[in-house]
């Protein structure tokens, strides 16, 4: 298990714009599920560019959150236990000019619910988008054996995330904004949705 933090960081409200969008557009997308004895196997895909642009970006970047254990969706007791747990998960993640396929194992059968889980909340999200986004998850039941490791208060968060090949754009950035990252049609009408939608925490 790894330490989590709660706090700000240099692309969390890219992040966060980025899957709000995906809520916007959840019915111009497809998933199927593969549960593996270890683990998931899912395939995201869309026949709108715009959406699977939009799935790369949050894809890749979730996984590199996870690997940091920069929480999003704090206010979800399902998300930070998930990022807890992100060094005993092994991902590959595979961009595809349709969408992108996603698969993730790991040896401890509690971890292994958590990715059940996860898979099945992203489902819900791409059917029910909004709606689904407001709602809590549960945890699976958790093994005795299994806990969990306390929450860093005290560490320092880091200042930058991004590897030096990473060409998208950071909020620390004064030349680039989240706006100028996607076409202004993905937003749909009425622009940023965090004040249309309920609390401006809803992927933190």
């Amino acid at each position: 298990m790894q330490p989590i933090y709660y706090g700000w960081d240099a692309a969390k409200e890219h992040d966060q714009e980025v899957g709000h969008q995906l809520f916007d557009r959840h019915a111009t997308t497809k998933r199927t599920v593969e549960k593996l004895a270890d683990g998931i196997r899912t395939l995201t895909t869309s026949t709108d560019p715009v959406t699977v642009a939009l799935l790369h970006d949050h894809v890749l970047a979730m996984e590199e959150r996870m690997r940091k254990g920069l929480v999003m969706r704090r206010w979800d007791p399902f998300f930070p236990e998930l990022f807890r747990y992100a060094d005993e998960i092994n991902q590959r993640v595979e961009p595809r000019p349709e969408g992108i396929l996603v698969e993730a194992h790991s040896r401890n059968p509690y971890v292994v619910q958590l990715l059940y889980r996860h898979a099945e909340a992203v489902t819900d999200f791409a059917k029910r988008g909004w709606e689904a986004a407001r709602e809590p998850h549960q945890l699976p039941p958790k093994p005795t054996s299994s806990l969990s490791t306390p929450l860093s208060q005290d560490a320092p968060m880091p200042t930058n995330r991004r590897s030096a090949d990473d060409s998208r754009p950071l909020l620390n950035d004064q030349s680039q904004s989240p706006s100028a990252v996607y076409p202004q049609q993905c937003r749909g009408q009425g622009g940023h949705r965090r004040g249309r939608h309920g609390p401006s925490n809803v992927w933190r």
